[in-house]
């Protein structure tokens, strides 16, 4: 009976390290997928911010250009109006 006990003791306590690595094995897994996944947040947040940034330059180009037909639009209607007196444009 003494024997039986030890072994079953024995087994008990080998159940119970193999559960326990399991679970830190789990939780090691846990940990890295939400490693991963913040890793892959931080990526598509950067990812905006630059589409962001890149419009935001178009945008302010396309203002810009809008300025430049502007004011030449206004210089050609000067020009037209005082010919002469304005040269270069």
């Amino acid at each position: 009976l003494k024997k039986e006990d030890d072994k079953e003791e024995e087994e008990e306590e080998e159940d119970k390290e193999e559960k326990e690595e399991k679970e830190e094995e789990e939780k090691r897994r846990r940990r890295g997928k939400k490693k991963e996944e913040e890793e892959e947040g931080e990526e598509e947040e950067e990812e905006e911010e630059e589409e962001e940034e890149e419009e935001e330059e178009e945008e302010e180009e396309e203002e810009e250009e809008e300025e430049e037909v502007f004011v030449l639009r206004e210089a050609s209607e000067i020009s037209q109006l005082l010919p002469g007196t304005i040269s270069g444009i």
